[in-house]
């Protein structure tokens, strides 16, 4: 029995620990059932929210609120915390006013980091904005950088 309990212990593990191939715009379509309302009990909140030029050690590198215009893309890092839950996050990217794309984030556990990327092009110069959306919609954190 005790071998069977460190076994699973591993594999937790080894689940929740974000990777880079998670924050490249996963769907939440395969996301398990009854995420989002574990989510909506779990007190779900933004500790920190961060645009970067790199993510580096599973932590925001290049921190910054203005990108130049030949920036391959910008990540927007997010540190969330909550009393308990797996459950389920979107970063939806705005450029100006208008959507730019959705990105689906796991969240495993509390305290979470995770990110999403948006490639940019020099075209896209203004201002950018990216809400953190709860399990039910609900905008959690905004914050908006700008590409000169």
């Amino acid at each position: 029995m005790r071998y069977a309990i460190l076994a699973m212990g591993a594999l937790v593990v080894s689940l929740v620990a974000p990777s880079p191939g998670l924050a490249a715009e996963p769907s939440l379509a395969g996301a398990e059932p009854g995420l989002a309302a574990a989510g909506a009990k779990a007190g779900l909140a933004v500790d920190d929210m961060v645009f970067c030029a790199a993510i580096k050690d599973r932590s925001p590198a290049g921190v910054a609120d203005t990108f130049p215009a030949d920036i391959y893309s910008v990540y927007c890092f997010t540190r969330l915390a909550g009393t308990r839950g797996a459950t389920a996050i979107k970063h939806a990217w705005y450029r100006g006013g208008t959507k730019a794309g959705d990105v689906g984030l796991a969240v495993t556990r509390l305290p979470w980091r995770t990110w999403s990327t948006k490639e940019m092009h020099k075209e896209w110069k203004g201002d950018w904005r990216v809400d953190v959306l709860g399990p039910d919609g609900t905008v959690l954190a905004s914050k908006k950088f700008f590409l000169k």
